[in-house]
């Protein structure tokens, strides 16, 4: 099984209240990576997801930030994940196949 992620700007996705109108405070907290310690790495890490048409593994995105010469390892980039996840700006999920 394989995770993959994607990035959550411009879903649409409905609120749990089954609203669409963003709450302000879950708003703000979505882009929060780009005001954290390692907002660069966040950055880098969103411009991936936001490049590709499809889900990538985590190992997928660590390959194609070293392209831009970013070098995460496993930990770290799946801290960065975890982190993005807990703020609403991607999404995850196991890949069975």
């Amino acid at each position: 099984m394989k995770d993959s992620v994607k990035s959550t700007a411009g879903s649409g996705a409905a609120e749990a209240d089954g609203s669409s109108a963003p709450n302000p405070v879950d708003a703000r907290a979505v882009v929060a990576y780009l005001t954290a310690p390692e907002g660069d790495q966040y950055i880098a890490i969103m411009d991936v997801l936001e490049a590709s048409i499809t889900d990538l593994a985590p190992d997928e995105i660590a390959a194609r930030l070293m392209v831009v010469g970013l070098a995460l390892d496993a930990a770290t980039m799946q801290a960065r994940l975890d982190k993005l996840r807990i703020w609403g700006a991607v999404s995850a999920r196991t890949d069975a196949s």
